[in-house]
């Protein structure tokens, strides 16, 4: 049985210059709710949110809600390092209906 850390430690998240090679060079997927990049790797993740006239709060509160999704999904996403764009839309909805998306979005 494998076991994964809960939380997310240093090495597990991808750098500036990682997350620029991924936008450059690794494919995406796209949702209601957020967008997907991605590329073979070690496992590693970013999140962010766009802007488009969020709060910060609002912006916090999309990270920690994809920080959630992904960690109790870690092993979906094993052996890729992703980034995962928020959308404004992941305020007005469940956390079921995320996870669901998500992983509906990576198994395409």
């Amino acid at each position: 049985m494998e076991t994964f850390a809960i939380n997310f430690k240093l090495p597990e998240r991808l750098k500036k210059e990682e997350i620029n090679e991924i936008f450059q060079k690794g494919e995406f997927k796209k949702g209601k709710m957020l967008l997907v990049f991605y590329r073979k790797g070690k496992g590693k993740v970013a999140f962010t949110v766009k802007k488009e006239k969020l709060k910060a709060h609002d912006r916090n509160r999309i990270k920690r809600l994809l920080r959630e999704v992904f960690r109790r999904n870690k092993l979906l996403f094993k052996g890729y390092d992703v980034v995962i764009i928020g959308k404004s839309e992941i305020l007005n909805s469940k956390f079921t209906e995320l996870e669901k998306e998500i992983k509906e979005i990576w198994e395409k």
